[in-house]
């Protein structure tokens, strides 16, 4: 048995290694992991489609977003991405800060693959002040704190979990072995007491067989933001789910899935190495996390519905004419259709913004939140 297979069994004490354990090994093992492997991961020859691949309207906006908070709100133009990926948003935002003749403070660039920090060293713009790192923790053993902006896209559905089912009122930690026939499998095994601490704390309790993710990785990840952002807005756009919406029972089996070629693949054990494994963030124990660290919770909404409350939209469509549907203007306005369209991503992807050391009332009124 060789490669992740035998990483799996390695690590496994018992014979079982939790699900958190797997999904490191499968998206971020140094040599077998997903993340990990220098090939396209993303748009149409990919696995998958994020916000960047529509155009470069999603940068744009974000560009007029970032620059208006940071002269609202008397905030430097720095910002710190979390999951940079192919390095898509940072070259088109930069491209719209360009046309709007500017350029950021200072840009932090987080992201785990090497090959992407390789490629992204060798491609920066000379004039813009931008630093890479491997993750927050090697930021912060370099570099001081920091103001101005945390921004996330489909970062935090990539993070590791654990997974439990409740069986008759029991809570049952769902684990990962490699059975007689090297194939992976499920194992369920009694909850551990710190586990279920955790989620008497954080989430409501499981229907009866109703099973779920456990994103333990928000204590660490709340805990670096809270270390390195002294004052700032922080925006995190990905999909997830209220505890409310999780009361739906198509959210019963939980929503642990693995995405390859864009086909969606319901059995995270599949492919291990070789497909992306995300799962919907639980937004109520985010807001509650970041609210254990004094953090402001300001808006939870669909990102299209966020996007047209901000006002900015009208700055993005092109004048076209009707006699030439595709044209270059043409396109650019079916992009920023597609992306605030309630049939695709518009829908499909949530954003929640925080802020931390800021007047409320004043973010609020940036975000044009009515009060109530």
């Amino acid at each position: 048995m060789t490669g992740i297979f035998q990483e799996i069994r390695e690590k496994a004490r018992n014979g079982v290694i939790p699900y958190d354990t797997y999904i490191e090994l499968a998206l971020y093992h140094n040599k077998y992991g997903y993340y990990q492997k220098n090939v396209g991961r993303l748009g149409k020859e990919g696995d998958f489609y994020t916000a960047n691949h529509v155009g470069g309207i999603f940068s744009e906006l974000m560009a007029r977003i970032f620059f208006k908070a940071a002269r609202q709100l008397n905030l430097p133009l720095q910002i710190m991405e979390l999951g940079g990926g192919d390095g898509r948003f940072f070259m088109q935002l930069m491209d719209a800060f360009k046309k709007m003749g500017l350029k950021p403070d200072k840009y932090i660039f987080v992201e785990h693959n090497p090959y992407v920090r390789k490629q992204m060293e060798k491609n920066f713009p000379a004039d813009v002040n931008v630093d890479v790192y491997e993750s927050l923790e090697h930021y912060m053993k370099q570099e001081d704190r920091f103001t101005g902006f945390v921004f996330s896209n489909e970062f935090l559905d990539a993070q590791p979990v654990r997974v439990v089912v409740n069986r008759g009122e029991e809570l049952k930690e769902v684990m990962v072995a490699v059975n007689d026939k090297g194939e992976l499998t499920e194992i369920e095994k009694p909850c551990a007491t710190n586990l279920m601490n955790w989620l008497s704390k954080w989430f409501p309790p499981l229907m009866n067989d109703q099973r779920t993710e456990v994103p333990v990785y928000m204590d660490n990840i709340t805990s670096l933001i809270d270390q390195s952002l002294i004052k700032g807005l922080i925006f995190t756009f990905d999909y997830g789910y209220t505890n409310k919406e999780r009361l739906h029972y198509y959210r019963r089996k939980g929503s642990l899935r693995g995405y390859m070629r864009h086909r969606m693949v319901y059995n995270p054990l599949q492919y291990p190495g070789d497909m992306d494994i995300t799962h919907h963030v639980p937004w109520d124990t985010w807001i509650k996390k970041g609210q254990e660290r004094h953090w402001k919770h300001h808006l939870l909404t669909r990102q299209n519905q966020f996007f047209g409350q901000i006002g900015e939209l009208n700055h993005l469509f092109a004048e076209v004419k009707p006699e030439d549907p595709f044209s270059k203007a043409a396109r650019r306005n079916r992009a920023i259709r597609t992306l605030l369209s309630d049939d695709w991503m518009g829908s499909m992807f949530d954003v929640c913004i925080q802020s931390k050391n800021m007047g409320a009332k004043v973010v609020d009124h940036f975000l044009n939140i009515q009060e109530k």
